[in-house]
């Protein structure tokens, strides 16, 4: 009796599959060759890349169908202390991922993940509680933010723009999780946007201005957006 149902879901979840493929065919750059196509092959979204794990799992890298790896690196531990970064723990996920013959997607995630020193450089902040837990993520349009976050990227890009194991780049912005679009949307999140003028142009224009920056970054690398 849920036919009618279930066929509806395999039309959005058809959709939602279409949307991922043209975000990331639509952001590769004019006149791909080989090295801008998107990448093929199964890549694992396995654990991040913090001081205490690795994204690339022994048991999971060690497999011949695996293509590749997620690595996601969050941006406070790649840049604690402004405009020093500190690339140790991208180049040791990079070398072990090579080790093992294996691609990567590269993401940093930001968000709450974004480092302290931003909110006490005068950036905005958004207060909001995710998965039961009190966090804060730069406002997105916030230009104390943008201008480190984009500063951030340009480096990003000039260390590994040329890194034949990245085979792909997710853009990322201030959001929920750091890592999608979406930003906090309860009844309580939506009001607090209200209050501290929220409008979705200037919310567009940010995701613009990001997109931009990663597209200068990495000229050569596919780029996408979760959704």
């Amino acid at each position: 009796m849920h036919k009618p149902n279930a066929t509806k879901g395999a039309r959005m979840k058809r959709a939602a599959v279409g949307i991922s493929l043209f975000l990331s065919f639509g952001l590769t750059a004019p006149g791909a060759n080989a090295q801008t196509m998107p990448p093929q092959g199964l890549y694992c979204s396995c654990p991040p890349t913090t001081s205490q794990s690795h994204s690339v799992v022994p048991d999971v890298a060690s497999k011949d169908f695996v293509t590749g790896i997620l690595v996601r690196v969050a941006w406070s531990d790649l840049e604690p202390v402004e405009g020093a970064p500190s690339w140790t723990l991208l180049d040791n996920e990079l070398a072990l991922a090579k080790q093992y013959g294996k691609k990567v997607a590269l993401a940093v995630v930001n968000g709450s993940s974004a480092p302290a020193w931003l909110a006490a450089k005068g950036a905005q902040m958004f207060a909001y509680s995710f998965r039961g837990n009190s966090a804060t993520m730069p406002v997105p349009w916030d230009a104390v933010y943008l201008s480190a976050w984009t500063n951030f990227i340009a480096k990003l890009g000039e260390r590994y723009r040329d890194d034949p194991a990245i085979t792909l780049v997710h853009i990322t912005h201030s959001s929920q999780n750091g890592f999608e679009m979406q930003i906090p949307f309860s009844p309580q999140d939506q009001q607090a946007w209200q209050q501290i003028g929220y409008a979705a142009d200037r919310h567009i224009q940010s995701w613009k201005s990001v997109v931009d920056a990663f597209a200068a970054a990495f000229p050569a690398k596919p780029l996408d957006v979760e959704v």
